[in-house]
């Protein structure tokens, strides 16, 4: 009954965003895609936006990121678990459940050489946001283990955070080659972070705009077919991290992305497994997660 009142509700949310919108993103991240093929650490995460081309008149906003002609929508919900879920016993040592939904609004700013991006997130860390419910259907559809520790979850806390992205084309070879520069800054109650990172794409007419990640794109049609290989990694600096309160986290954490995309016309699918260093302190071991990213623009 969940899955299908998820299944209509998806249904009427594209029919709405048709008259507002000109692309859909659809991001589904899983650590049952991983290599480890585990349930522990950030071990789901499901982010959907919307988004459409603008003619800004916010001079303020225009000051900070340069001439704004991009705004997108989303939604989004990530899921956190220790690393033993067949347990109900509160693991003092690892960290505890965790679920977070959000709303985002986010601008950008567009040209041929960087694209800046500024997003503000809104919304709720604990049992609100139905991570729970989430997780124990996600696992009942494909035969997995029961998570038996909710009952021990962060509590319910309300959330804002501020994000600014910066990413710029160091390189570009044609249609074959493309790298790109990612650096950017976070602030609020969820994490409060710095990072630095790259991107590197190599194939066959590799789209322009500035790569898909798991991070928010900003996608375009594309014209003809393309297929190219992707190669990414972006360090981060931890100030806070509203997941890892209980336990000691570690200033630096690290991510090592790659995966394959594949563009026809007005619809891309790109999938990414992801590789990421240490978290906490008493962490067993590096996690590992996959994610399917598919775009569609009419």
């Amino acid at each position: 009954m969940f899955v299908k009142k998820i299944i209509v509700l998806f249904v009427i949310c594209l029919i709405s965003i048709s008259a507002i919108a000109d692309n859909i993103i659809l991001s589904l991240d899983n650590d049952v895609f991983g290599t480890k093929d585990t349930d522990q650490y950030y071990t789901h995460g499901t982010h959907i936006s919307v988004s459409k081309d603008i003619d800004s008149s916010w001079i303020w906003i225009d000051n900070i990121l340069g001439k704004v002609n991009r705004k997108s929508y989303s939604i989004g919900q990530y899921l956190y678990t220790p690393t033993n879920i067949a347990t109900s016993v509160l693991l003092e040592e690892d960290r505890r459940y965790a679920g977070y939904l959000y709303y985002g609004y986010t601008l950008y700013s567009e040209n041929i050489k960087r694209c800046n991006s500024l997003q503000g997130d809104i919304g709720v860390i604990g049992p609100s946001s139905c991570a729970e419910k989430t997780q124990i259907e996600f696992h009942k559809l494909v035969d997995s283990q029961e998570p038996l520790g909710w009952d021990n979850q962060i509590d319910d806390r309300l959330t804002l955070n501020i994000t600014y992205q910066t990413r710029y084309r160091l390189y570009r070879y044609k249609n074959y080659l493309d790298t790109i520069s990612l650096t950017g800054v976070s602030a609020g109650n969820v994490v409060t972070m710095a990072n630095i990172g790259g991107l590197i794409r190599a194939g066959f007419n590799i789209p322009e705009g500035f790569g898909t990640t798991r991070l928010e794109p900003v996608p375009r049609k594309i014209e003809k077919v393309s297929i190219y290989g992707i190669v990414s990694g972006e360090g981060r600096v931890i100030g806070y991290n509203a997941f890892l309160e209980d336990v000691n986290h570690k200033p630096f954490v690290g991510d090592f992305s790659y995966g394959v995309g594949i563009s026809l016309y007005q619809t891309s699918l790109t999938f990414l497994q992801t590789f990421r260093t240490k978290e906490f302190d008493g962490q067993v071991d590096n996690s590992s997660f996959g994610s399917f990213v598919f775009s569609y623009s009419w």
